[in-house]
């Protein structure tokens, strides 16, 4: 029984030191670990922020575009309205 007696107690103080070394070293990364947290929630944030920012952006491409195609079709209206004026031009002083 005194054998049983010292490994009972051995095992006792063992599991006391590491309970001791768990609560030392979690008292050690606490600031790690709330660190960490305020990091990954700016992150988040972060990555928020740009998929709005972008999403703006590419609504201004769209824009852009369409713009582009509506400035095309002016282009194409005047040109074609300076060729009638020339062929008036031409018909109006050749009949002259």
């Amino acid at each position: 029984m005194l054998n049983l007696g010292k490994v009972e107690e051995g095992i006792t103080q063992t599991l006391e030191k590491i309970s001791s070394r768990e609560k030392y070293l979690s008292g050690q990364f606490e600031s790690e670990i709330s660190r960490y947290r305020i990091l990954h929630e700016q992150t988040l944030a972060s990555k928020r922020q740009y998929e709005n920012k972008n999403q703006q952006v590419n609504t201004w491409i769209e824009e852009l575009a369409q713009l582009s195609n509506d400035l095309d079709d002016v282009k194409v209206n005047e040109c074609f309205l300076d060729c009638i004026d020339i062929v008036n031009i031409f018909f109006c002083e050749g009949n002259d």
